[in-house]
């Protein structure tokens, strides 16, 4: 058995979503879905953070820190310290003060006062805190002071940009239409098509300050393939393997097993793949086991080898390793090696009574030769 770069399971980078309804939205359609899909896409390893919302989103457990109809003053005077306790981020994404001036009618210079504050308050919790401070899209094109405001912040980002604690402004105003049936619902709010471009300038704005590459794009090779296990233990229609490929954590279907011993999943990639990223999501990548993918679970899988080779006369090679793992979702990052089967040792429980639970395995690559 060969051994691949670093084995150790690969801390994501936490981002925060700190906003109003626009960030809010739906619990099933906002930007941030879309987001993290770019974002695995070329294997930057990400979780959404946040202090009070849950989203309830196919590909994803996401939390954020927005509240509908929230002006930046309510945040800043209220808020934004124990958000920042509770979340802890790396990075957050900014998008607020459209009430302040709709709603609570206050001018854009107190408003971008308080978009400063906030960002000076996050600094004494966290100094390295990299800031992306949204730019709506021209909304509320009747209200004069909402494009002034707007119009500020790419000044203000310059103001309080530092190489410690970089902030940068993201203008979501390009090719956004703003027409209800558009990329709006109305005035304000993006719809399906709206929520893309904010997720795509969010994540330009990654490439463009070096946190990830745009190339190559990467594919989920496991998406909807053959699985297969040597376990023979008792399991019932719920707990199909194929359940680990269809692409859905929130529909609480997983492959579980009671077992003393240990279990091997396989994965023909019915092709070959340049794979350089592995995601495991277990048991509390369900919002209704855990309010956050990062909550300890007993049944999240403790102990697992996870390995690849490109053909079935070919060694297999170790890309990622866990022990006494308790996170809802694992990640592993390597260098790209060309492959065409995968297979997951998963060490049984240290309890007879704890079952080994997977919802899902997303291995991600570029196709070298796949029919």
């Amino acid at each position: 058995m060969q051994t691949h770069d670093s084995l150790d399971v690969a801390q994501p980078v936490r981002i925060m979503a700190l906003g109003d309804s626009v960030t809010v939205m739906l619990p099933d359609q906002n930007y941030r879905e879309r987001l993290a899909a770019s974002c695995r896409a070329v294997g930057y390893n990400v979780n959404f953070v946040g202090a009070i919302g849950v989203d309830k989103l196919t590909t994803l457990t996401s939390r954020h820190s927005a509240i509908s109809g929230i002006t930046a003053a309510e945040v800043d005077t209220h808020y934004i310290d124990s958000w920042m306790d509770l979340a802890e981020p790396d990075i957050v994404l900014m998008l607020l003060g459209a009430n302040d001036i709709q709603g609570a009618q206050r001018s854009p210079e107190d408003t971008i006062d308080s978009l400063r504050s906030i960002i000076l308050k996050m600094r004494i919790t966290n100094p390295s805190i990299r800031v992306f401070l949204g730019m709506y899209p021209p909304i509320r094109p009747d209200l004069p002071d909402m494009a002034t405001m707007i119009a500020m912040i790419p000044a203000l980002a310059e103001e309080l940009h530092t190489t410690a604690s970089p902030v940068t402004a993201v203008d979501h105003a390009p090719d956004f239409d703003i027409r209800i049936g558009a990329d709006h619902i109305d005035l304000t709010h993006p719809n399906l098509n709206g929520d893309r471009k904010y997720a795509y300038n969010w994540f330009a704005a990654f490439v463009r300050e070096g946190l990830c590459s745009a190339q190559p794009v990467l594919v989920n090779a496991t998406a909807g393939k053959p699985v297969n296990a040597d376990s023979v233990d008792a399991g019932d229609a719920s707990t199909l393997l194929s359940h680990l490929v269809n692409g859905n954590i929130q529909d609480n279907l997983y492959w579980a097993r009671n077992t003393t011993q240990d279990v091997i999943i396989s994965i023909d990639l019915q092709g070959e793949y340049l794979i350089s990223y592995l995601e495991l999501s277990h048991c509390s990548s369900w919002i209704g086991i855990a309010y956050d993918v990062e909550e300890p679970h007993p049944w999240n899988t403790r102990s697992y080898v996870a390995q690849l080779r490109s053909s079935k006369d070919a060694p297999w090679i170790t890309v990622g390793t866990a022990t006494d793992n308790e996170q809802g979702r694992t990640a592993h990052l390597f260098a790209p090696l060309p492959a065409r089967y995968f297979q997951l040792l998963l060490h049984a429980p240290e309890s007879p009574s704890t079952p080994l639970v997977l919802r899902q395995i997303s291995i991600f690559g570029v196709p070298l030769s796949v029919p």
